[in-house]
């Protein structure tokens, strides 16, 4: 069983070992008896080249930005009726896509986070969800959102937009009016 040192107080209150003596405190003068400098000062000369340069940013560590815009224009490519058979094949529809009228109208009910989609080697395995509230959650949670004024006028990614701050199901609740 270990020894315990007792320590007795001193008449200053400080608490004093009995076999090394009082604790010793640490010499913070010079030998001129002026407190001692600073020598990462900026009105150092030696550090004047460092004072001008910016910090690296230590805390976080920076990952490489999906280009989900770009992901999209190189997955979808022309926008011909092939990329809109081939886009509602990879969703895991089935149906005759000989058109895209029947394209638009097999992914009415198709509730995908499409960062997800373009980043899913396989195509097949990304989660579908069973609703717009469902996808909107999702979404918020994870901040992977498609930025909605870069959506071209003939893309199905406008049959796909889903209202994720304000889900359609919020959108059928009544009203109430303010009195005047």
């Amino acid at each position: 069983m270990p020894k315990k040192k007792n320590k007795k107080e001193n008449g200053s209150g400080m608490a004093q070992q009995t076999a090394g003596g009082p604790l010793p405190l640490p010499d913070a003068s010079t030998q001129d008896g002026q407190p001692p400098t600073i020598s990462a000062h900026v009105d150092n000369p030696a550090n004047a080249s460092t004072q001008d340069k910016p910090l690296p940013n230590t805390t976080r560590k920076s990952k490489a930005k999906f280009d989900v815009v770009k992901a999209w224009q190189e997955y979808f490519g022309e926008g011909n009726l092939d990329d809109w058979a081939r886009f509602c094949r990879d969703l895991g529809l089935e149906g005759d896509f000989s058109s895209k009228k029947k394209c638009k109208k097999a992914m009415k009910s198709v509730w995908i986070n499409i960062y997800d989609f373009l980043q899913t080697p396989d195509k097949s395995q990304v989660t579908r969800f069973p609703s717009e509230a469902a996808l909107s959650g999702y979404t918020l949670w994870t901040r992977k959102l498609y930025p909605r004024n870069r959506i071209e006028a003939d893309s199905p990614l406008k049959l796909l937009l889903a209202n994720i701050l304000y889900p359609r199901w919020w959108m059928g609740r009544k009203k109430i009016k303010a009195k005047a």
